[in-house]
C-alpha cells in the first residue's frame, strides 16, 4: 500500500531504510526539528538503504549527488539535501 513516510535527517550524512522505489516528495524543516524528508513508499516492497547528505549553502556537492530539496531551519540555517552513493 502506498504511504508517505517521514525521515528526520540528524546529521550531515544519513542512511535511511526505504522501501525500494521510494520517491522523495518533499524536504523541509519544521520549527525546532532537523531537516526532514517525506518519501512516498509502497510499504510491501523490500527495504533498501539509501544515503542522503545535507550540504550548507556554498558547500561542495559530491560528484554523482542528486539534489532532492532544500530545508530552511528556524535559525536561518539552510541545508541543501542530496542523495549520494555510499
Amino acid at each position: 500500500m502506498k504511504r508517505i513516510w517521514k525521515y528526520e535527517l540528524r546529521g550531515i550524512t544519513n542512511n535511511v531504510e526505504v522501501p525500494q522505489g521510494g520517491i522523495v516528495r518533499h524536504v523541509s524543516a519544521l520549527p525546532s526539528c532537523p531537516p526532514t524528508l517525506w518519501i512516498e513508499v509502497d510499504d510491501i516492497r523490500p527495504l533498501t538503504e539509501r544515503y542522503f547528505r545535507s550540504i550548507a549553502t556554498g558547500g561542495t556537492i559530491p560528484d554523482q549527488a542528486v539534489y532532492v530539496g532544500t530545508a530552511i531551519l528556524s535559525d536561518g540555517t539552510v541545508w541543501h539535501v542530496h542523495e549520494v552513493n555510499p
